[in-house]
């Protein structure tokens, strides 16, 4: 995964996800990436940008679970 700044200008965001898509859609991407991790569909662009904010993103209820966890576990405070 290739992240740039949030302020990055919209047109090196656009090179840097052609770049990847060119990348991906090589014969030598895809056949390190099938002996690697077996099927998958590499996504790029919009795709990644949505699964990022999903990935990062926590309820109330499950961000409460892991400060206690935290705190229980590790003495952790956040």
């Amino acid at each position: 995964m290739i992240l740039l700044p949030s302020d990055a200008p919209t047109e090196l965001i656009q090179e840097y996800r052609e770049a990847a898509q060119r990348f991906v859609d090589t014969e030598v991407f895809k056949d390190a990436a099938m002996a690697q991790l077996g099927p998958y569909t590499p996504v790029v662009g919009e795709v990644v940008e949505q699964h990022l904010q999903e990935a990062m993103s926590l309820d109330d209820a499950t961000r409460q679970w892991l400060v206690e966890w935290l705190l229980e576990q590790h003495g952790a405070r956040i």
